[in-house]
């Protein structure tokens, strides 16, 4: 009996220990992790912010996001890019518009902003070209509140038959101030940079290349040029990284 109760006595020694020490304190790392576990947070997801992009637009970007898969949604991935679309309005509201939908996105994610080839129209266009840039530093400044990154895009072409001169000068014109504006910002310690969309699409003559273009009197872009123009945002979104 004394030999059973000795061994007995054992047992429940040697289950104590391990019981204690399965209930020994957590390193701090595991913690941590448990934390998070319990968070719902990890660190993928914060490091997954500066994939995220949130792009403004409207009838040429909405094609844009389409190219991408979209399938009707108003978000697609590229290149391990998770984009988001929303639709704003033209001038005069164009500014406000965006602002509020900046307002919503991530710290740390990228906005994309451009104008519609239609908001540029040639002629006497200083005074046009000035309501544009007060528009561009409204947009820079809630991209600066929001703490995301910001991406300008210059203008775009338009097709052969809907081109002057006076519409290539004023493009060139505020694709010089957009590049000026970005570099000041940056200067300040704000991170902006340029998609220079009419370098990309534009032939010499400052028309949109015939092969970017739905059909020769739209100047609404086909997949070919889309392509092009996804080579240069994953270059300017992994310059931004």
């Amino acid at each position: 009996m004394r030999r059973m109760l000795a061994g007995l006595a054992v047992l429940l020694l040697v289950i104590g220990v391990t019981a204690c020490g399965e209930a020994r304190p957590a390193p701090e790392a595991e913690q941590e992790e448990a934390a998070s576990r319990e968070s719902g947070a990890s660190t993928d997801d914060v490091a997954g912010t500066s994939r995220q992009v949130l792009v403004l637009g409207r009838s040429v970007m909405t094609g844009w996001i389409d190219h991408w898969g979209s399938e009707g949604s108003d978000t697609a991935s590229l290149d391990g890019y998770t984009i988001t679309f929303r639709e704003i309005e033209g001038p005069p509201g164009i500014a406000r518009s965006a602002a509020d939908a900046i307002a919503s996105a991530p710290a740390g994610s990228t906005v994309l902003f451009k104008f519609c080839f239609v908001d540029f129209n040639g002629g006497e266009y200083a005074g046009e070209l000035d309501a544009l840039m007060e528009c561009v530093a409204i947009v820079a400044d809630a991209a600066d509140a929001a703490g995301t990154r910001l991406i300008l895009g210059t203008a775009l072409p338009r097709v052969e038959g809907e081109t002057t001169q006076a519409l290539v000068r004023e493009h060139r014109e505020f694709g010089r101030r957009i590049a000026e504006f970005a570099a000041e910002r940056r200067d300040a310690g704000q991170a902006v940079m340029v998609l220079d969309l009419n370098a990309a699409l534009a032939d010499a003559e400052g028309a949109l290349e015939r092969g970017y273009a739905v059909s020769p009197d739209d100047s609404h872009l086909n997949d070919a040029a889309y392509d092009v123009l996804d080579t240069m945002l994953i270059k300017t979104l992994d310059d931004l990284d």
